[in-house]
């Protein structure tokens, strides 16, 4: 078990991916419960594009270790690569209720709640985690949602719009 766990670990630090999946899992083959393997594992999955199993292995971990702050980010990594931007954000609550200075944290909790639209809340994350160019950005994207400027490309738009009113009102 240590063997391919200690193996894998080092393949995966030489970004040999591949290699590092297959002596994790043997490695898991022995003892499918490790945690330290599952949490190596999660990420090899990550790296390969395997999100799913990479979040089923994330899960796992975080219900049997609920206070490990590194499963928690990881599932919370993998909820905002797959779009899954509700489920990122509470993960990402959860950790910073826990541990209110993870600075990577605070700057995923920032990129969803961006995604989300809540410009000032991704604000407030962004400043948490020491992003204030980021943080500086989403006022300024509140700022034009609250007061938009003329837009030129937005006129197109506005043009056919008011020509497809005239003609169904001219109907």
């Amino acid at each position: 078990f240590l063997f391919h766990l200690y193996r894998g670990s080092e393949l995966l630090e030489d970004n040999r991916v591949g290699e590092a999946k297959e002596e994790l899992e043997r490695a898991l083959g022995f003892q499918p419960e490790d945690i330290e393997g599952q949490g190596l594992l999660g990420v090899v999955y990550f790296r390969l594009g395997l999100y799913p199993r990479a979040i089923s292995l994330f899960e796992e971990i975080v219900r049997a270790r609920p206070e490990a702050e590194t499963p928690r980010l990881n599932l919370g990594l993998c909820f905002l690569k797959t779009g899954q931007l509700l489920r990122a954000r509470d993960a990402l609550e959860q950790l910073l209720e826990r541990s209110p200075n993870h600075k990577k944290a605070a700057g995923y909790l920032g990129l969803s709640y961006q995604r989300l639209g809540d410009f000032e809340k991704a604000g407030q994350a962004f400043e948490r985690a020491g992003q204030s160019h980021l943080a500086r950005r989403m006022q300024q994207a509140l700022a034009e949602l609250i007061e938009p400027g003329p837009r030129p490309e937005m006129q197109a738009v506005r043009d056919v719009a008011a020509d497809a009113v005239h003609e169904l009102d001219a109907d």
